[in-house]
């Protein structure tokens, strides 16, 4: 995608050049500046200092300002720092205006690129929203209503953000590109607004859709390829195809049929070309969901690292995310634990300048990955006590030594459930605040500015779906089935899946023993005197035998062992 961006601008960059009527020394930095930034933007930003030093010497006579801090953004926004990005592209759009708006245009397509790329969405839409009102050229107005429509894509209207992409390809039609630059423009809006397309029926879930769309893009390559290519060269078709046949692969598993033809075309050019984080993402998910471990770490994780270093995005988040999984899956909770901690980092480096809302989102993940771990950690050190207390209580008839070590093994064992006891409290009450907190921010009149849309309606459902349970204490019906629930609701399975994932990180399934657990705690607590057995069948569960399996994988207590933790903490 980022790709679409700089040859967008290169375009419009050399046909501005000759009209600004700069002085000779200024012209020729300038000029520079925009041929390099694509290629050395080290360089680039050394040009950028210098000429900043002339122009404000000179009071801003020989340059313009706003051209100054929007290349400026542009150069940030190919090295990845998303920061000083969107900083410079605030003061381009401070600066005094010009007669030509070309770059305050240019100033708000960074930032729209930016919010993108570290998913911040809504500030990505109001940003492409006044880019539309001031565009005075179809290349950007068209440009406007695709990041208009890449920001709508992640609310619940997916047919209204397919209709602003539809409404750029008109707006290029209308517009009648005759020479050689217009067409080459508007050959890759055409390609960036299927490319959104896409992405927009993936994320709605739509693969059906999203595959038509795709079979289209590779169809206008082919013809395209076919007509001498408009001004592409054999990369840029490359580069394009690339990024199809993965799409492809990963459309092919959300259908349920075999990507595996795709994936491998995808392959040979991905070790053939230079690629972007967001091309490596879905080479990861096809490796992901196809459990093909081995290749990921060789694939994957060497670029992960790279991106660990220097570009904080949500691609790279995403990544991450998957990597500490496999990690944690296949055992290796040392390099589990040595990923999560670079994950919080970089969500920490995430949610610092670019994306809170994103950024803490990942961090808070990782966060309970790493409370998670160390609760394992505490499990598997309380079973070795457990047999070890065995041991040596059958020898304590034989050695007087033997009682003194087990009076000491015992109390280390009952600090170890105290330990977990209080760890569990806590967490089940940090997990009611943080409910009782979106749904307050939810019911509220004013919604903060940055709020993702997607998100309001999620807690919505959640609401919806609290109270169907509740209500005579539904989810206490063993015979309660999902897709009982997901009817009741109105909504597909899938949809409430989601919601809840993104939420809660947990399925439907994963909420309603978490509600029949949390009323079974409740009983455990309050009648002491009451079997295990009971409120196995009280909670909802039709055999103990499930219950306590089921409260030991939660908790990582038996019933009562938290029974009497409870007690002696009263």
């Amino acid at each position: 995608m980022k790709d679409y961006l700089h040859r967008i601008c290169m375009v419009v960059m050399f046909l501005l050049l000759p009209a600004w009527g700069f002085s000779q020394e200024v012209v020729i930095s300038i000029d520079s500046i925009d041929k390099l930034y694509v290629t050395d933007a080290e360089a680039a930003l050394r040009h950028i200092g210098t000429l900043r030093s002339h122009c404000e010497a000179s009071g801003w006579k020989s340059c313009s300002q706003v051209h100054l801090e929007a290349v400026e953004s542009l150069i940030y926004l190919r090295k990845g720092d998303h920061h000083n990005a969107q900083k410079h592209a605030y003061a381009a759009l401070a600066a005094p205006r010009d007669d030509d708006k070309t770059w305050r245009l240019i100033a708000y397509q960074s930032l729209c690129e930016s919010f993108y790329a570290t998913g911040n969405y809504a500030l990505q839409g109001k940003y492409a929203m006044m880019m539309s009102l001031e565009a005075d050229q179809p290349t950007f107005s068209a440009l406007a209503h695709i990041y208009e429509a890449q920001a709508l894509g992640h609310t619940d209207n997916p047919r209204r953000a397919l209709a602003k992409a539809d409404s750029a390809l008109f707006i290029m039609e209308q517009s009648h590109p005759e020479t050689e630059n217009e067409q080459f423009n508007a050959l890759l809006l055409y390609y960036f607004s299927l490319d959104t397309k896409i992405q927009i029926c993936r994320e709605a879930g739509m693969p059906e859709e999203a595959y038509d769309y795709a079979m289209q893009f590779l169809d206008r390559l082919a013809q395209e390829e076919r007509q001498g290519g408009n001004g592409m060269d054999v990369n840029g078709f490359k580069t394009e195809r690339l990024n199809n046949y993965l799409r492809l692969a990963n459309i092919c598993l959300d259908l349920g049929k075999d990507g595996n033809m795709w994936f491998e075309k995808g392959m040979v050019l991905y070790r053939e070309l230079v690629h972007s984080v967001d091309v490596t993402c879905e080479v990861a998910d096809y490796l992901f969901n196809t459990r093909r471990y081995d290749d990921y770490e060789r694939i994957v994780v060497p670029a992960l690292e790279n991106c660990v270093k220097e570009r904080p995005t949500k691609f790279a988040m995403h990544m991450l995310w998957q990597w500490v999984h496999i990690l944690a899956v296949n055992g290796r909770r040392d390099e589990a634990f040595g990923w999560t901690m670079k994950g919080m980092e970089m969500g920490d480096r995430l949610a610092g300048y670019a994306d809170r809302n994103a950024g803490t989102d990942f961090l808070m993940a990782y966060e309970s990955e790493l409370k998670n771990i160390a609760i394992e950690a505490q499990q598997a050190e309380l079973e070795a006590n457990r047999l070890r207390l065995v041991i040596i209580a059958s020898l304590a008839f034989l050695i007087a030594a033997g009682l003194v070590l087990t009076l000491v093994l015992w109390r280390r064992q009952k600090h170890n459930i105290d330990f977990l006891y209080r760890q569990m409290e806590e967490n089940r009450q940090k997990e009611r605040r943080a409910e009782e907190q979106m749904f307050s921010v939810t019911r509220s009149s004013v919604v903060p500015d940055g709020k993702d849309k997607e998100d309001e309606a999620d807690v919505a459902l959640l609401a919806k779906l609290q109270a169907f349970l509740k209500e005579n204490d539904r989810f206490r019906d063993s015979d309660l089935t999902m897709e009982q629930i997901a009817r009741q609701l109105a909504v597909r399975q899938k949809k409430l899946n989601a919601s809840l994932q993104v939420l809660k990180g947990t399925t439907l399934v994963g909420y309603v023993r978490d509600m029949r657990l949390e009323y079974a705690c409740a009983l455990l607590r309050d009648c002491p005197d009451m079997k295990v057995e009971t409120v196995a069948m009280q909670a909802g569960y039709s055999t103990p035998r499930q219950f306590m399996r089921i409260f030991k994988d939660k908790y990582n207590l038996t019933p009562s062992e938290y029974r009497n933790a409870s007690r002696q903490r009263k």
